[in-house]
């Protein structure tokens, strides 16, 4: 019985009925560059912290009176 039920799910493609995709809408709008950037040019190993804290250092400087 089984093999039977195997072989029909097998013969029609496995398909989804119409209608029951993931439920994720699909948008013609380009997905917005994350938050969180890594700069994969720096290894971990060699800086722990700038790979993560890269981005952020650059758009806020510290002030030149700060340093």
């Amino acid at each position: 019985m089984i093999l039977l039920l195997v072989a029909c799910l097998a013969a029609a493609g496995c398909t989804m009925p119409a209608g029951t995709g993931t439920g994720h809408p699909v948008s013609a709008t380009p997905v917005p560059t994350p938050w969180y950037t890594l700069n994969e040019s720096i290894r971990p190993g060699d800086d722990f912290y700038a790979p993560g804290t890269d981005a952020w250092q650059r758009e806020h400087p510290i002030p030149a009176d700060k340093k």
